[in-house]
């Protein structure tokens, strides 16, 4: 009895020391633990952040005291993945900087394929697509096929992502005849991705036969939860070869599994295009009944996607011919608010959706039929007279704008600048902390970049643009900062715009090429925003650059 009032008063001793400091008493416990049983432990709560952390620090600890960087890239990794989505970046540079140190291109390679993932779902797809490509290039020397095919299914994802379709096609394309032999599910997934590839570029033979190349692997390699997938790629292919039966029953095939599994984007997608299917074959009625089942997903589910986009346009098409005006007006609405999403978080994507309404042709819309709803004659009439001020006041801005150009092509020619070498005060220099040989040799590797006109590459960022150089990201952002008075984008942006700027007032055949081909020439990414930057640095358009200097001569 003594014994079991001991016990007793021990245990309940013991918990209060852990309410008190459990993390201290985890994190004593673990200072022994060796590196082996730390990973299994990560591994073990993969499905557990809180516990996974737990696990991770301690493991981040041992590393650290030990010099040992292969362990602590582990580390950084398991609280990248233990931390929320808009959180992960901060674990960046830690990555990176531990991997280097080992010196083993797959663990730096490995690091970069890793940060490139944390871009990406943090829908940044362009520095992803930078990180996978520096992942590539340290895989590649190594002999690790496994992880050289995993950084080309992540370039291929984020191709796919950015719309450039054909590109991720030739990728998937190699990731299949690799992981056929060595992954059933990276086979399987591949699969998918290149059917629904060659359906975005209209290559729907292809598309077809790579559905059906997956429904039977998936059949084979016993893994069932694909082959709905692959139902629902096809059904999609036979709508789109107008083969409308076919498709309807691939659909509503798969349907119910995405449904028992809450498979949002699929669910979804598959819902519209059996609407589709029925638009087509002449039963509007029925078409409806699936679109607004998408408008309720969209609505409870919150979910928002490029593929779904032309749900609302349909509806909106039939309640236009049939009313009542109020449900259009709701649907118009809701494509508005969805266009807005789009645009903010589909940028790159954004302006390859076809739209049959696009924004000012919906605002143009939701007036009249908000005026139509109304009844109200004078409101109309207040709208034409605003329509017409407008005008007249868009004729009277553009005049202005014409002669405030020309007042900024004469200030722009008259002080035009010059990119002067950097000059090096060590005073002054102080202020950067950073080793005074570090800083001549960044500065030489800058100078270089420049003479060599290296900022003319595409899709160059700090990562990029930092490796080049042989430095990190921070000291390259301190030192341009420091030396050229602006931040990295603005710097790089400065010398494509001077080149363009030479380029057109040297050599005359330039002048005739349009903003796109000149956007590409200065390495800019698209025209819109190569014009945009033009105008911000220079005050004016392209256009009129070049037709001032046309004038002139």
């Amino acid at each position: 009895m003594r014994t079991l009032l001991l016990f007793s008063f021990l245990l309940f001793f013991a918990q209060q020391i852990f309410a008190q400091d459990g993390n201290v008493l985890i994190r004593d416990s673990l200072a022994v633990v060796g590196y082996d049983e730390l990973n299994e432990n990560i591994h073990r709560y993969v499905n557990n952040n809180s516990q996974a952390a737990i696990y991770a620090r301690a493991l981040l600890r041992k590393a650290s005291l030990e010099g040992n960087n292969f362990q602590k890239v582990l580390a950084y990794k398991a609280l990248m993945h233990s931390t929320p989505d808009n959180s992960r970046l901060k674990y960046v540079d830690s990555i990176l900087i531990a991997a280097r140190k080992t010196g083993n291109n797959g663990i730096i390679g490995g690091a970069y394929l890793t940060v490139g993932a944390a871009y990406y779902n943090n829908k940044e797809e362009i520095k992803a697509l930078d990180n996978y490509i520096l992942a590539d290039g340290f895989i590649s020397r190594t002999e690790d096929d496994y992880l050289k095919y995993k950084v080309k299914y992540s370039i291929a994802s984020t191709k796919y992502y950015l719309g450039f379709y054909e590109e991720a096609i030739s990728l998937y394309s190699e990731c299949i005849d690799y992981f056929k032999q060595e992954n059933d599910a990276a086979y399987l997934k591949s699969l998918h991705a290149l059917a629904l590839s060659y359906n975005h570029v209209g290559k729907f033979d292809w598309s077809s036969k790579y559905s059906k190349i997956g429904l039977e692997a998936s059949h084979y390699l016993q893994i069932g939860e694909m082959v709905p997938h692959f139902m629902s790629a096809d059904g999609i292919t036979q709508y789109h070869k107008a083969n409308y039966k076919g498709s309807m029953m691939l659909l509503k095939k798969s349907l119910p599994f995405f449904e028992h599994n809450n498979d949002v984007p699929s669910s979804t997608v598959t819902h519209l295009y059996l609407g589709k299917c029925f638009w087509k074959t002449r039963n509007q009625e029925k078409a409806i009944e699936y679109f607004k089942q998408v408008d309720r997903i969209i609505s409870e589910q919150e979910y928002v996607h490029p593929d779904v986009r032309e749900n609302y346009e349909l509806l909106i098409k039939y309640y236009k011919a049939n009313g009542p005006l109020e449900t259009e007006l709701h649907y118009v609405n809701r494509l508005l608010a969805m266009d807005s999403i789009l645009n903010r978080d589909y940028k790159y994507l954004s302006g390859k959706i076809h739209k049959e309404y696009d924004t000012s042709q919906l605002v143009r819309e939701k007036h009249e039929i908000e005026t139509a709803v109304k009844g109200n004659k004078i409101i109309f009439a207040v709208i034409i007279t605003v329509l017409v001020v407008a005008m007249a006041s868009l004729f009277y801005s553009r005049s202005r704008t014409r002669k405030r150009y020309r007042q900024k092509y004469e200030e722009f020619i008259k002080g035009q600048e010059v990119q002067n070498p950097i000059q090096l005060n060590a005073a002054r220099d102080k202020e950067l902390n950073i080793n005074p040989d570090v800083v001549k040799k960044i500065i030489r590797n800058i100078e270089k970049f420049e003479l060599k006109k290296k900022y003319l590459e595409k899709d160059l960022g700090t990562v990029k643009v930092a490796e080049m150089l042989n430095t990190n990201t921070k000291y390259l952002s301190k030192i341009i900062f420091h030396y050229r008075g602006k931040n990295f984008i603005q710097y790089l942006n400065d010398l494509r715009i001077a080149h363009i700027v030479e380029l057109l007032q040297t050599q005359s055949k330039y002048r005739n090429y349009t903003n796109k081909a000149l956007g590409e020439e200065a390495g800019f990414g698209s025209t819109q925003i190569f014009t945009q930057v033009f105008k911000a640095k220079l005050g004016m358009s392209p256009t009129f650059f070049i037709r001032q200097l046309n004038k002139e001569d």
